[in-house]
């Protein structure tokens, strides 16, 4: 995901530029950040290779258990790592 280290404002900008092109390309990002898969006008959700759901963002997270695990993981994940550890520092560093 060559977005996941811009801000979420700096990224939006950056899809909504990638939009404003010609109507008839089609863009494909393969992104993992949840703040740059809800920008998508599709999502397609695949798991081992294999194309297992397609929808918005929304609809995905609405229909289908697995991919609101997997947006859930990463969120989790992204909570855990800002929060400080015993030794002042958050995790990863």
């Amino acid at each position: 995901d060559t977005t996941s280290a811009l801000d979420p404002n700096t990224e939006a900008r950056v899809v909504e530029n990638l939009r404003g092109g010609n109507d008839a390309t089609s863009i494909i990002i393969v992104a993992s950040r949840p703040s740059t898969i809800s920008l998508a006008d599709r999502v397609i959700h695949l798991d081992g290779g294999q194309v297992v759901a397609i929808g918005t963002h929304a609809s995905l997270l609405e229909s289908s258990a697995e991919y609101r695990r997997l947006i859930g993981a990463f969120e989790a994940d992204r909570s855990d790592a800002a929060t400080p550890n015993e030794g002042g520092s958050t995790r990863g560093d």
